[in-house]
């Protein structure tokens, strides 16, 4: 993260101070950017300090009347009309920001997980797969004194449940989407949802009501639209980015260089860098439990290089057992140049192998890496 912020701030200078060609991959980049008419930076809105100086590499490049904006990604689809709506710690509807800052998904695990929570309402979300550090969501889960989770199908987090509310899928509710630019697309039902199924906003104005808060929330998607409109008309001035969202701190937390991963054992086992890979098919809830996408869900797997593979004695298809902070995954080996050395690209959001149990909040871990006794046994 510091050297990404260390390229912006380069290249910030370089564009502001000297248009003239000059030598290195710093020079020749910010040639780019001087000579481009329109440009867009793509961040992943992970890390503060990169996304800092970001704004401030693009209010340069503004200052050459440059058109240049910045798209970030979220993790799931309508994360950003998810964000405008108010799902962020810190600020509310229409990117108000809130006098009293909230907690991050992190910061309610880690406090669920200490019963510092007394209760946790889990609506569309898979934190015991998809949380970088499936350690913590896990423990959190089952330590919370009341769980409650709304989704379409019984995910891995909805197993922790004392309630489950069924939930409808996107193509059984009317509302809207957000694109990465902000704008918006209405979509209306296609099918009709099962009996006794709700959708999200049904789901939280009953809760709402339930709480003597009637009026706080509506079920209609029309109402609700009309309301985000009106909370962006007061919170948004159009003169500068928006108010930036609170993250996640993963500062504590350093990746180890694959340089200090030594072998534990170049006869049995190895320590590497996991890298979780995702893949379009992959995930739990509905997509595990969809027949028609069944035969394109990939088997989990772990790809090494072959320099790897080879001191392991592991061949393509064997099976390994890569060993964390929160447990161990079996997974079918790959063998490909594009694992650097020292490193497993582990698929993700597997329910049958969490590659969540081997990370840590940052994203980043390492595993202990051996070829599967099972398929020793069974070679043998």
């Amino acid at each position: 993260p510091a050297e990404i912020v260390g390229l912006m701030e380069q290249l910030a200078d370089t564009v502001h101070h000297g248009k003239e060609a000059g030598g290195g991959f710093v020079s020749e980049l910010a040639q780019l950017f001087v000579k481009a008419e329109k440009i867009v930076a793509i961040h992943n809105g992970r890390n503060p300090g990169a996304i800092a100086a970001l704004e401030h590499l693009v209010e340069i490049l503004r200052q050459f009347d440059h058109q240049a904006g910045i798209l970030v990604v979220g993790a799931t689809g309508n994360a950003r009309g998810a964000e405008a709506a108010g799902c962020l710690p810190n600020l509310l509807p229409g990117y108000v920001v809130a006098d009293h800052a909230g907690m991050t998904t992190g910061e309610m695990l880690a406090a669920a997980a200490s019963r510092k929570l007394d209760a946790l309402l889990i609506l569309g979300a898979n934190p015991a797969l998809t949380f970088p550090d499936g350690l913590l969501a896990r423990k959190a889960l089952a330590s919370v004194p009341f769980l409650a989770v709304a989704d379409q199908a019984l995910t891995e987090t909805a197993t922790y449940a004392h309630v489950v509310f069924a939930a409808a899928s996107f193509a059984e509710k009317f509302g809207h989407v957000t694109n990465l630019e902000g704008r918006r697309q209405a979509f209306r039902q296609a099918v009709e949802p099962p009996v006794g199924t709700a959708d999200d906003a049904q789901i939280l104005a009953a809760l709402a009501a339930e709480a003597g808060q009637a009026d706080a929330l509506s079920s209609d998607p029309d109402v609700l639209f009309a309301r985000l409109r009106e909370a962006e008309s007061k919170g948004a001035d159009g003169k500068g980015p928006l108010a930036r969202p609170k993250v996640e701190d993963v500062s504590a937390f350093r990746m180890e260089k694959t340089s200090d991963l030594a072998p534990l054992d170049r006869n049995t086992t190895f320590r590497l860098a996991v890298i979780a890979v995702p893949h379009l098919y992959a995930g739990g809830g509905a997509s595990a439990h969809d027949p028609g996408l069944a035969p394109m869900r990939p088997r989990p797997f772990a790809i090494l290089n072959q320099a790897d593979a080879a001191a392991l004695g592991v061949q393509a298809d064997d099976r390994v057992t890569l060993s964390g902070r929160g447990g161990a995954i079996d997974v079918e080996a790959r063998v490909s140049a594009s694992a650097p050395p020292g490193v497993a690209l582990v698929s993700a959001d597997m329910p049958e192998a969490p590659v969540n149990k081997l990370l840590d909040a940052s994203g980043s871990g390492t595993a202990s890496v051996a070829k599967s006794k099972l398929a020793s046994e069974v070679s043998a």
